[in-house]
């Protein structure tokens, strides 16, 4: 009788750990299925196009050690503020708590399969013209046209927010897209929530499908590189020069940072000429993967904080905005990433909820 209740828990307890290796095995394997798939399809391009799965590890392996010490940093200022009585102990047995099998080998699994995801995704990036050139750039300009009522959208955009000030907030809240998708993946991998198998999923799936394939289907450069382009003009100018513009005036107001949209296209128009394979480089416009993945943000933190998703999905299209503000994308590449996100997650929700 006494040992009832203990069988009860025990069977309660495996059964959970089943469900979990059965979802993570469906990530796996799925995941590596695509990898896997994307690979032979762009093998008659192997002698042209270099895959370096492995372009990340470095960044990866910094990524982890630097977030370990912010986690440490912050319970040393919870000992503080609770003023615990051995502080130390208390981080110890915290560190313990996220380094139990049942998180630490999903959170692993995770960010290896992401870092294979990545070094993909950058390597077929940067081939992206050598598989299909630019073609689409003239298309999507006019399909944008036809949506907005004949206006390029960049121009509503900088109308709706004309200030330098206004361009330079924009700015900075999209290159923070970088810092807060890498502490959602950190938090994602760790944490005890069921969300993570299909939200994990998707976030790959994203990078392979929309990153890679759609990419490479609809091969397009983006406003800010129109005029490159061999059957670009001047449409986009106006918007580079009202960027700028604005540019020099905030550096006259002694903001450094000024519109640094820029320097960074400047940069990776220069690593497209020289041909290097480098962390962050290629051209795609189509489809945006900085919306994707805030609008993969925002779905998953919904799920799990309706007032934090509402947040998520505010700076989801802060994102869209900016990535049309700022030159980066046609507006119709936001669009399809919100859809196309959309698709996946409830697509690989359902496959998820099966395993389980």
């Amino acid at each position: 009788m006494i040992l009832e209740p203990i069988g009860r828990k025990i069977s309660l307890l495996s059964g959970k750990v089943r469900q979990v290796d059965c979802a993570l095995l469906k990530v796996i394997f799925i995941n590596t299925c695509f990898l896997i798939a994307i690979d032979l399809i762009f093998k008659n391009y192997t002698e042209q196009i270099s895959i370096d799965y492995y372009l990340y590890l470095s960044a990866l392996v910094n990524g982890v050690v630097v977030s370990l010490v912010v986690y440490f940093s912050y319970l040393f200022i919870i000992c503080a503020i609770k003023k615990e009585p051995n502080p130390l102990k208390y981080i110890a047995y915290r560190y313990k708590d996220l380094l139990t099998l049942h998180r630490f080998i999903p959170a692993c699994t995770f960010l290896c399969l992401f870092l294979l995801t990545s070094g993909l995704y950058t390597s077929l990036k940067v081939s992206i013209p050598i598989i299909n050139s630019f073609s689409w750039d003239v298309a999507f300009t006019e399909l944008d046209r036809y949506l907005h009522f004949g206006y390029d959208p960049w121009v509503l955009t900088h109308k709706l927010a004309s200030s330098p000030y206004a361009t330079l907030v924009i700015n900075i809240l999209y290159n923070l897209w970088f810092f807060v998708f890498w502490t959602f993946l950190v938090l994602l991998s760790f944490s005890e929530s069921s969300t993570k198998y299909h939200a994990i999923l998707t976030f790959n799936l994203c990078w392979l499908v929309n990153g890679i394939l759609f990419a490479i289907l609809f091969s397009s450069a983006g406003p800010c590189f129109f005029l490159n382009l061999p059957d670009g003009d001047g449409t986009f100018t106006p918007l580079i020069d009202i960027l700028s513009k604005q540019d020099e005036y905030l550096h006259s107001k002694g903001i450094e940072f000024g519109v640094a949209a820029l320097k960074v296209q400047d940069y990776i128009w220069n690593n497209y000429e020289r041909g290097t394979m480098e962390i962050g480089a290629g051209i795609s416009a189509f489809p945006s993967m900085h919306v994707s993945i805030a609008t993969l943000m925002a779905i998953t933190c919904y799920e799990v904080n309706k007032k934090l998703g509402l947040l998520a999905w505010l700076y989801t299209f802060i994102i869209l905005f900016g990535s049309v503000h700022l030159g980066w994308h046609y507006a119709v590449d936001g669009y399809f990433s919100l859809v196309s996100t959309v698709l996946i997650w409830i697509i690989v929700k359902s496959i998820i909820k099966k395993a389980n």
